[in-house]
């Protein structure tokens, strides 16, 4: 059955490979897409749908989800367009990056309260289910591994990740709260790193961070040992797990990744193995230690055995073929923005 679609954050990483999986599979008539390309680039968004042929299919509104008369507008105006019906919200809006909810972490906190506050209402409005995405880091340093969906987390509320931290932390708990009072059917994926392409190589995650570094050839700053762990999903099957958990009937926190846990010095040494098997002339990388940042969670993995009971099996991308996918996409395209490099893998 085909739907209207409404994705807030849609011009982003993670939004742009969603939007291309939905309407490349005919889940979607039509997607209307909310972003104020903070973190993101609307002449990149504009081009991708453009590539593939998808004018005529999405519906752009530079829109502040923040603020509660845009809901109003966009209401109107999607009548006017002739939508009266939205039947799926995923709500993906987020300052993710870590430099990016560092140089704005008030408005991270508003996009997490305020702008989730607006979705639901506008959820409400239109009886749509919403899927909200949350993220790993609401187990901030975690003291257990494999982090399970019952696990209340180690955060700290006055550090420099905190605003990102606790900007999900409070949307969760109003997705639960309006679930519970008005009956919204709403779900909730904790989203662990996911990489691939439509990053931008300058977002500060380690996947670009490293691809970054080869490129430019300059030296990679590894912040502690590089012992701390990351488990990194590619980003077609992150965005495949989130359509299934959308389909479902399932209304607590889902964990949504891949549990292949690495280090982050295994992490770089594979990303530049296959980038030298790619690119030989552009030689190896250079790392720089520098002290480990304030609360850098140590491990990181998520517990996947509620995930399997709740949505079934994942068929995961092999790391080394989403290094190659990922690396190409890069080497093919300037998806870079003026956004300062990392403060931490």
């Amino acid at each position: 059955m085909t739907k209207t679609i409404l994705i807030t954050g849609g011009g982003g990483f993670i939004g742009k490979n969603l939007i291309h999986a939905l309407l490349a599979s005919q889940s979607a008539t039509t997607i209307v897409v909310l972003d104020i390309f903070r973190s993101s680039r609307q002449d990149e968004f504009v081009r991708f749908v453009q590539h593939h042929g998808y004018s005529d299919r999405v519906l752009l509104y530079h829109y502040d989800i923040t603020y509660e008369v845009t809901m109003d507008w966009l209401v109107t105006d999607l009548a006017d367009n002739g939508i009266h019906a939205v039947e799926e919200i995923y709500h993906l809006a987020s300052l993710a990056s870590p430099p990016m909810y560092k140089r704005y972490p008030l408005e991270t906190l508003d996009v997490g309260y305020l702008g989730t506050k607006n979705v639901l209402e506008l959820a409400r409005h239109y009886l749509a289910k919403v899927l909200f995405t949350s993220t790993s880091e609401v187990y901030g340093d975690a003291l257990v591994s494999p982090q399970k969906e019952s696990y209340y987390g180690n955060v700290n509320t006055v550090g420099e990740r905190s605003c990102y931290d606790e900007s999900k932390r409070i949307a969760e708990t109003l997705c639960y709260t309006y679930a519970g009072r008005y009956g919204l059917d709403v779900k909730i994926a904790r989203i662990f790193n996911t990489y691939g392409p439509h990053m931008l190589l300058e977002d500060g995650r380690i996947i670009t961070e490293v691809i970054r570094h080869l490129k430019e050839g300059t030296p990679l700053v590894v912040y502690g040992d590089g012992r701390q762990t990351r488990s990194c999903c590619f980003v077609e099957d992150t965005v495949s797990m989130l359509r299934k958990l959308m389909e479902s009937d399932v209304s607590v926190p889902v964990n949504v990744g891949n549990d292949e846990e690495r280090t982050i010095l295994e992490t770089v040494d594979i990303v530049e193995r296959v980038w030298l098997s790619l690119y030989p002339a552009h030689g190896g990388l250079q790392r720089v230690f520098h002290e480990r940042t304030q609360n850098d969670p140590l491990q990181r993995r998520p517990c996947l055995a509620f995930h399997k009971e709740a949505l079934g099996e994942t068929v995961y991308t092999p790391f080394e073929e989403g290094i190659r996918r990922t690396i190409a996409y890069f080497m093919e395209s300037h998806a870079t923005t003026g956004t300062p490099p990392s403060e931490s893998l």
